[in-house]
């Protein structure tokens, strides 16, 4: 499925919404939208994903049959919720009306009718299957250096963390001082700090990726 007509329907959408919190921005202080301006900030996010993904499917060139299913799946829930509604969190939903979307949302729904009327569980199961049997979505970044902090944490986290972790939930434990010393001395505390003040100044990108792997 080719996705790209999918990416610039949500764009159109993100666009339209950005415009809806902008006549109301003009009437009236952000103090008294700031449901409108935090439903529009998740709106942008989750296009700005999709976004992401799009950029990482093209960058493999498919020599990974398992991207895209992932990338049709993030898709189909990325629209879905894009045109339904956003769970801003456990209890809270932004739906396309609560800015005056309803008609954009309408558009954005009949452009990737394909999408959001397919039943997917076919593709969820391949996808299930796949990592059964160890198959995994494409993680390399396209970059050496950053492929090896990615694999060092790996290590870090299979050696230190995972074995550990669930004792010390368990044990209600704070992380001991120990493993904190450790992921220290891999300078995972200073990541984005730039190097004139003691730290690594790798960027955001690695914080992520840090973040990650110790998760």
């Amino acid at each position: 499925m080719d996705l790209r007509p999918t990416l610039q329907a949500a764009q159109a959408y993100r666009a339209a919404a950005q415009a809806a919190l902008a006549q109301r921005l003009a009437a009236r202080p952000i103090d008294s939208e700031q449901r409108a301006a935090h439903g529009f900030a998740w709106v942008a996010t989750t296009v700005a994903a999709l976004e992401a993904v799009l950029d990482w499917l093209d960058a493999g060139q498919g020599a990974n049959p398992l991207d895209a299913h992932i990338a049709t799946l993030a898709f189909a829930e990325g629209i879905g919720q894009l045109a339904g509604g956003l769970p801003m969190g456990q209890n809270e939903l932004f739906r396309p009306a609560d800015l005056g979307l309803g008609a954009a949302a309408r558009t954005l729904a009949d452009a990737c009718a394909d999408l959001l009327d397919a039943d997917h569980a076919a593709t969820r199961a391949a996808v299930a299957a796949a990592l059964a049997e160890g198959h995994w979505p494409s993680e390399t970044l396209h970059d050496a250096d950053l492929d090896t902090i990615r694999e060092q944490y790996r290590r870090f986290t299979d050696v230190e963390i995972i074995p550990n972790a669930h004792g010390w939930h368990l044990a209600n434990d704070l992380i001991p001082d120990t493993a904190v010393t450790a992921m220290a001395e891999l300078g995972t505390f200073g990541v984005c700090i730039p190097e004139e003040y003691g730290g690594l100044g790798l960027g955001k990108l690695v914080m992520c990726i840090v973040t990650e792997e110790l998760s």
